[in-house]
């Protein structure tokens, strides 16, 4: 394995030239392969901070710190219960994160209209917030953790919520490390089964 990493390491360089000289042609298809490839390979040789970066140059963002710790040392999280009602689901590994409107117009154009999920007719403020969002999970009652990179903090922390269809209001929270301190609590009180 350790011949492996070697030559893996040493191809970085060419690597790098090659996705500089992609990026100057603006053969952002092609450059997007390349990086895809990279962040494969990175985290199959125990890169994990490359899969990271790759993540976040294939998103066009640079994520959180606190949801980058959280993906350093979990990279993704299953429910502790096959299932858990009125939960937000599985956290998605680095790999699999996309923008929730991706994978998720309906949810969008239900809401299209209205001001927030609470379903006030009003500005459009609220579905473009929840098309800019980045989906952090996937397979709940309905309800899925988003990052909001439109809330950022001083910190770059971004807002987080906790969005669910059968809620009245999105649940805001300051970052995700207070969403997951707040949850913690929340399991660690016996209020729930999960995230």
């Amino acid at each position: 394995m350790q011949e492996l990493i070697q030559v893996f390491v040493s191809n970085l360089g060419n690597r790098s030239r090659r996705m500089l000289e992609l990026l100057r042609e603006q053969d952002i298809q092609q450059l997007g392969q390349v990086v895809h490839q990279l962040k494969g390979a990175g985290g199959g040789y125990g890169f994990a901070e490359i899969t990271h970066r790759a993540a976040e140059a294939r998103l066009g963002a640079t994520l959180p710190p606190s949801y980058l710790e959280f993906l350093r040392a979990t990279n993704g999280l299953l429910q502790p219960f096959s299932y858990v009602a009125a939960c937000g689901g599985d956290f998605w590994p680095v790999g699999d994160l996309d923008w929730f409107a991706v994978r998720n117009t309906e949810w969008i154009e239900a809401y299209d209209g209205v001001d927030d999920a609470s379903g006030k007719v009003g500005p459009e403020r609220f579905v473009e917030e929840l098309r800019g969002t980045l989906e952090l999970s996937h397979g709940g009652d309905s309800a899925v953790y988003l990052l909001n990179p439109r809330v950022t903090g001083a910190d770059g922390e971004w807002e987080t919520w906790f969005f669910a269809t059968w809620s009245p209001e999105v649940e805001r929270f300051r970052s995700f490390e207070q969403m997951m301190r707040t949850r913690y609590g929340q399991f660690a009180a016996g209020a729930s089964e999960g995230f």
